[in-house]
């Protein structure tokens, strides 16, 4: 970490990161498939192309009217890359690769993004072959992990048990356990990981009542109570998330589930998790970009209380 960071290189920071917060949003619930491979078609080169899928919560019709689109883009030149347009005042969010494990160097595991993906553009018929492979890949991934794990149950009640007072290393402990919870239920399961977005619609499908609890402990300034009581809930018994199954016909959307808060005010299980998302990479770029180790977090933080109230204000939003 930088001995001296000045006030004028936070603000630097908060200005570029937070660039995307005024861009205007427009809902739109269903966008046909020709006017999403048009948009695509106006950033990467038609004739490079060998699929596209189209992933994410549109592929499976658990998206909201703000949602992003998220596509596969497999070509035959860029290895990879990933890249976001705002088109209509929609996200795009594009992943470009020609590598078969779609990160360079990489692992199954990153097939988890890419789960219930629909092939939307496939003019050398590739990409059904390329989608069972990822079915193909997760099942043989997960499978190296032995049913749900009460040692990785232990470890974590006992983080809980150590962040019950209010200082600043607690909070950001605190945090990170609500911000991790989608994985740190797939590892308890015996699942290496399915995506935390779909790890949420598993929930809310097969498992309401501890969505309902997820809920709740999202809400800004949510208690410790709340927290504990989700992780011991969640790991009361194992649950069968049967991941492979695409049929969220019948559950409720995350962007239609309403929690209230305990003074009555009202959110989106979506915009709570989105909340959290944001303000989460928003803390871990930050300590990236000041090189700001682990075990320095909190006296950074209560640096930036005295010298960048804003951002202060800003990351205390980010832990409740």
């Amino acid at each position: 970490m930088k001995k001296e960071i000045s006030k004028e290189e936070l603000l630097e920071f908060h200005n570029i990161e937070t660039k995307n917060d005024t861009i205007q949003l427009i809902p739109h619930q269903f966008i046909p498939k020709d006017e999403i491979l048009n948009n695509i078609f106006r950033y990467v080169n038609k004739d490079e192309i060998l699929f596209v899928c189209l992933c994410g919560s549109r592929s499976i019709k658990c998206n909201g009217p703000y949602s992003d689109v998220d596509v596969l883009i497999f070509t035959n030149s860029i290895e990879y890359t990933k890249e976001e347009y705002f088109i209509n005042g929609t996200r795009y969010a594009l992943t470009i690769t020609n590598n078969e494990y779609i990160i360079p160097n990489g692992n199954a595991t990153c097939y988890r993004y890419f789960l219930f993906a629909k092939p939307i553009y496939d003019p050398f018929n590739k990409a059904d072959d390329f989608v069972k492979k990822i079915y193909k890949e997760l099942d043989e991934w997960n499978s190296t992990i032995k049913k749900h794990d009460e040692k990785y149950k232990g470890i974590i009640l006992e983080q809980l048990e150590f962040i019950k007072g209010g200082n600043t290393i607690n909070l950001l402990t605190k945090d990170d356990l609500l911000y991790s919870f989608p994985n740190h239920i797939n590892y308890y399961n015996g699942l290496l990981s399915i995506g935390e977005k779909r790890t949420v619609d598993i929930l809310l499908r097969n498992n309401p009542k501890i969505a309902e609890k997820y809920a709740i402990a999202l809400c800004p300034n949510s208690s410790y109570e709340s927290l504990y009581d989700l992780y011991n809930s969640a790991f009361e018994n194992p649950i069968n998330f049967d991941y492979q199954n695409e049929d969220f016909s019948n559950s409720i959307k995350s962007f239609e589930y309403i929690v209230r808060d305990d003074n009555g005010n009202s959110y989106t299980l979506h915009d709570l998790i989105e909340r959290k998302k944001k303000h989460r990479k928003y803390f871990l770029d930050l300590c990236a970009y000041f090189d700001v180790p682990i075990i320095k977090e909190d006296i950074f933080l209560d640096g930036c209380k005295k010298i960048a109230p804003l951002i202060y204000d800003y990351l205390m939003d980010l832990i409740f």
